[in-house]
Parts: C-alpha cells; structure tokens; sequence
C-alpha cells in the first residue's frame, strides 16, 4: 500500500478527520506487526499527537512534516503512548477513537443526570477554613493562588520550626492539580485527599501524605533543594523518590496500594521491607498483610487518567465500572452478578458523556453487557 497514503491517513486519525471509509482502510493496514510498528515510528519522530495545528491535506507531506516539527514535543509518556494504543485498539478491532460522537442505541436511559467530572477540590487552610476550588473562580492569599483549575504556592522553604499543613480534597466527579512551594507538580485523581506543608523546612525530608486516592507525581530534583529528599506516605507505605515522576493510588476500597514508576527510580518501604523501583515498574502493597510484590506494568494504563483518557486492557468490567463511578460521581448496581468478571479493553476520552461512554463499552463487550440509567444510578444487565 502506498506509504504516503498511509502517512495522511495516520494523520487524519490523530487530528480526528478521518472518515469511516479511510479508517477502514487504515485498519486492514494494521493488521500487520511491521504496519504498527512503523505507525507508532511515525509518531514519536514527529510529536504529531493531539496536534492543535490545522494540516492542509492536499499540501505535500514535506509541508505536513515541516508544521509538525514546528510544534514542542509532548510528554514522553502521555500521548506517545496513547497513539501506540490506538494502534493496537486498531489492530485489535476496537476501533473507538475515531467517531466524534457515538450513537446511543443500546443503553436505556430513563432519566441522566450523571456529568463528566470536572475542574474542583476544597482547600483545607491551616486555620481550620475550607475554600471552594473551582473553574471560574479565582482564589488569592499569600503565597497561593487560584484560577479555579491549578492551585499553586510560590514560597520555597521555611526556617521555622513549626510546619503548617494544608488539605487539598478532590471530591467524587472532580480532578486538580497542584504545584507545591518546592515546586513539585501533583495532579490528584477523583475521591483524593492530600495533606502537605505550606512550605518546606530547610535541610529536611520534604514529605507530603496521600491521606486516599490516586496522585501524579512530577517531583522537584533534590539538587534544587539542597539535597533534600521527597517521600510520600500513604497508609502504612513510605515512598521515597530517588527520581522524578511516578503514579501513587490509594483508595480505602481498594485492596492494594499500586506505585507507578514513570520515569526515575523509587524506594517502597512498608514495615522493615524496602524495594525500589525503576522505569514501568509497578509495587502492590497489600493493604491488609503489608505483603509487598513488584513488576513490570504498561505504564499509559496506569497514568492515563492524568492524561484526560479512560484506558483499560483486558480489565473486568466491576474493575472498570469502579473506576467510572469515581470520575463521573454515580452509584451502579448488577442485576446479575454474571457480568462482573467480563474482560474489556478499549480507551475512551474522559470529557465524553456518560452515555457516550456506555454506548462504547457496550460495543466493546460484543453486546455482553447492557446498561440502564436512572437518575445517577446504572443498572448493568
């Protein structure tokens, strides 16, 4: 098949402007091993993916190329790794990226009022008073400010002894991010809370806690700080961050608290055990026997709800529906629990409607699953 063909219509699907018909032909093309490997070469040479720029398909593919280029290049594990998953949902016949809309025409919708989540948390000052976060409200107190979608704190670090805590709390249907006065970059998860210091003390561990939930962490280089380490605490695991950028979830209804190394290296430390971690490594700790395993993981599922993505591979629906249920702030039930182990593997946008969502993971589940909704409860069928 052509390669310059193939060059636009690979193209066409990232900048989401392909029609059913080239699509179709795209993914005959990727049915083969060499295709998708030259597919995800092809978007890592030229950064091309979730491109804001306008291509002009009946310009040369030079042109094409030269634009992309023009563009800074994208977190090395964001949409890198989403467009190497695209392959394989193509390959796979989860074709799901491609249609700007889905057509609802298997969910029975009674009455929705269930809302992709959004922007918002509760900032916890040290005095005990709570501020509402939120897009379109901005917040301003010394040294921290808000635009109602990032909270950032510009102080570098405190020579007092006493330390002074603030609570940031992401409530179920929510997302935040926050820059700390040392300049870590966290970005917390739906149905998280995180405890951490105004400022640093000076020649110090800096530490912050991951009271519940799931955080992104990018953290700011000891070198900056004078040396001074950073860990985490989350229950009874310690993490100590010996690199730069790592997934941490912990929610109380879950059974494992799972590390994510993105980038660096990590120690876990639970009770007197310690193991480190390095580049898509993943720890479990058993939340109940402190039991403490490592392995490798696909690091984009893990990481790509920071990303904007609902990414799941060959994951049980009942593991699926948690995860939503947490993001869009709805309740579900089964009406048989048959349909609770059924395997799914698909990657969806987190800005899509509930029903949209529903409708995909219908496909996905070659007509398995059904769903009805009703006000904020669904019912899986």
């Amino acid at each position: 098949m052509d390669r310059e063909l193939i060059d636009r219509l690979i193209i066409k699907l990232l900048e989401d402007s392909i029609s059913e018909e080239e699509s179709l032909i795209l993914k005959e093309w990727l049915q083969e091993a060499e295709n998708v490997r030259y597919f995800n070469h092809f978007i890592e040479i030229d950064h091309l993916v979730k491109s804001k720029i306008e291509f002009d398909h009946s310009a040369s593919l030079q042109k094409v190329r030269e634009l992309i280029k023009e563009r800074p290049a994208t977190s090395r594990y964001s949409f890198l790794k989403y467009a190497a998953t695209v392959a394989i949902i193509l390959a796979t016949g989860y074709f799901l990226f491609v249609k700007n809309k889905a057509t609802i025409t298997g969910s029975s919708i009674i009455e929705n009022n269930i809302r992709a989540g959004t922007d918002k948390a509760i900032l916890t000052l040290e005095d005990g008073s709570a501020v509402a976060l939120e897009k379109g409200q901005s917040y301003l107190a010394e040294n921290i400010s808000s635009n109602g979608e990032k909270l950032i704190y510009t102080s570098g670090s405190a020579r007092k002894a006493e330390v002074v805590y603030n609570f940031l709390t992401i409530p179920r249907g929510g997302q935040f991010f926050v820059q700390l006065a040392d300049s870590t970059r966290v970005w917390l998860n739906a149905g998280s809370k995180l405890k951490y210091p105004v400022a640093f003390t000076e020649g110090t561990t800096r530490e912050v806690e991951l009271l519940y939930g799931e955080a992104y962490f990018e953290v700011s280089p000891a070198a900056d700080h004078g040396g001074s380490h950073f860990a985490v605490s989350s229950g009874a695991q310690k993490t100590e961050v010996l690199g730069t950028e790592f997934n941490l979830k912990a929610y109380p209804d879950e059974p494992q608290i799972l590390t994510t190394l993105v980038e660096g290296k990590v120690a876990i430390n639970v009770d007197n055990n310690r193991s480190y971690l390095t580049s898509n490594q993943q720890s479990k700790v058993d939340v109940t026997t402190h039991r403490l395993t490592v392995g490798t993981v696909d690091v984009f599922d893990e990481i790509s709800w920071k990303n904007g993505l609902i990414s799941f591979n060959e994951k049980p629906l009942d593991k699926v529906m948690v995860d939503l249920s947490r993001w869009y702030d709805f309740e579900y039930e089964y009406a048989t629990g048959q349909k609770k182990g059924i395997v799914l593997t698909a990657v969806l946008e987190r800005a899509r409607s509930i029903e949209e969502i529903l409708d995909l993971i219908e496909e996905a589940s070659n007509g398995d699953v059904f769903f009805e909704v009703n006000n904020k409860t669904i019912t899986i069928k």
